[in-house]
């Protein structure tokens, strides 16, 4: 017998010492492999649940932005881009434009003045086709004056200027039309929900009137002129094919001026006006210089021309004048905000911020123009003393921006064909502000 073995009592088995280790080596392998195999599961669990968990977050976070990009709103599917500004909040940043070349101090005022709006940004970032300044023409419309409007876009459209607009529709009736409307360019519109953005009302919207207001004091006239037909399409339908909701007729016209929404002196056309400078802001407050417009002008020729050369030589602000009669004076209460240029800068937000704040909380203010003209007069008296807050002004020459009085009243045809815009304002009612339009050849809505 082998001496690896040995014997042990009578009744016992034997054993082999070197194949028990053996066997007890095999069964504590086995063990291990146990306890890796389970290891190595619990490895691959973790892994596959940490891809799960990642590839989860991304795809709710491309949910989301999908979601807010096209919010599936039946707006969005129509010709022109819409901006829901009552219910979109996103947290305003300092753009690019102002954070080159800007001091703190300066970004500070932006910031003071914009981080709690809702900035509303056009649809392309492109600088205007028409030169290296880039403007977005800014127009507030409520439905009163759509087909003002209407005539207005017909006019631009020949000058093919292609620059970005953003249209703040100002009750429900005109953002639908304006959201449905098929003669707009959806590569250069927005359309912005304003309807709601409205907080308390202005003391300019509630108050009394003063009877000395300046603004289109003209007369309404007895009959129309001689040679305008009294049968009139105001065009206030949707599409081109829809059928003119009134009858068109003189006396359907005229009727404005009792519905009010041509009323200067009643609360849906002040309410229009005080939010002018909000509106304004809005864009500023993204870093885009704006070109405001009234919807009752029309454009015989490019602006941009003189904006153009004036934005070069460091004017900030290019207005119109609103002076009665041939003149044009600077620094009074005649600088007129039917027509408005401004540079996006850290003063001129600061400035129309002013001027906001004067609309809304002045009670002495009557309308948009005096609030204007009183933030210019306080920041032109103080110029010296507040440096900082200084912003370089020019008043358009009349000849080629002139105001109603002028063009219609005062101007020969010779001084008429100089003009570059034509407002229709020192004129009371929208019926005979067509009237006047369609006088002169310049009443085409479509």
């Amino acid at each position: 017998m082998s001496d690896r073995f040995r014997s042990r009592k009578p009744g016992q088995n034997h054993y082999n010492v070197e194949g028990f280790h053996l066997l007890e080596e095999l069964d504590t392998h086995k063990r291990r492999e146990r306890r890796a195999c389970k290891t190595n599961s619990c490895s691959r669990f973790s892994g596959s649940l940490l891809v799960s968990i990642v590839a989860l977050f991304f795809g709710v976070r491309l949910f989301l932005m999908f979601r807010n990009r096209y919010p599936g709103d039946v707006n969005n599917s129509t010709t022109i881009n819409t901006h829901e500004t009552q219910t979109k909040s996103q947290k305003w940043e300092l753009p690019a434009s102002f954070s080159k070349g800007s001091t703190r101090e300066q970004q500070k005022v932006i910031s003071d003045v914009c981080s709690e709006r809702k900035a509303v940004s056009p649809l392309r970032n492109e600088s205007s086709t028409s030169g290296d300044v880039s403007w977005t023409i800014c127009m507030t419309i409520n439905s009163g004056f759509y087909d003002f409007f209407r005539n207005w876009y017909k006019h631009y459209k020949v000058l093919d200027l292609q620059l970005e607009i953003v249209l703040f529709a100002e009750d429900a009736v005109v953002y639908d039309r304006l959201s449905n409307a098929t003669f707009l360019n959806r590569e250069y519109t927005t359309v912005v929900n304003a309807t709601n953005t409205t907080t308390d009302p202005s003391p300019m919207a509630t108050s009394t009137p003063s009877k000395h207001m300046t603004a289109e004091a003209a007369v309404l006239p007895t009959q129309a002129p001689s040679n305008v037909t009294a049968n009139v399409s105001s065009s206030s339908s949707t599409d081109e094919s829809d059928e003119n909701a009134s009858s068109g007729s003189l006396d359907a016209l005229w009727s404005d001026w009792n519905h009010g929404v041509f009323d200067i002196y009643s609360y849906a056309y002040r309410s229009l006006i005080a939010n002018r400078p909000t509106r304004l802001l809005q864009v500023l407050c993204s870093g885009r210089n704006v070109l405001y417009i009234d919807t009752d002008t029309v454009l015989k020729k490019s602006p941009l021309p003189v904006i153009n050369k004036n934005y070069l030589e460091g004017v900030d602000i290019s207005i119109a004048i609103d002076k009665m009669g041939t003149e044009a004076y600077a620094h009074t209460y005649d600088l007129c905000t039917g027509f408005i240029a401004i540079k996006a800068r850290s003063e001129t937000i600061d400035f129309l911020s002013d001027w906001e704040k004067r609309c809304h909380d002045d009670a002495r203010v009557q309308n948009d123009q005096q609030a204007f003209n009183l933030a210019y007069e306080t920041l032109w008296k103080n110029w010296k003393e507040s440096s900082s807050r200084r912003v370089t002004l020019d008043v358009l020459p009349s000849i080629l921006f002139p105001n109603g009085e002028q063009f219609f009243t005062l101007y020969n045809e010779s001084q008429r064909e100089e003009a570059i815009l034509v407002h229709a304002n020192w004129i009371v009612s929208g019926a005979n502000k067509k009237l006047n339009l369609m006088k002169h050849g310049l009443w085409d809505p479509e």
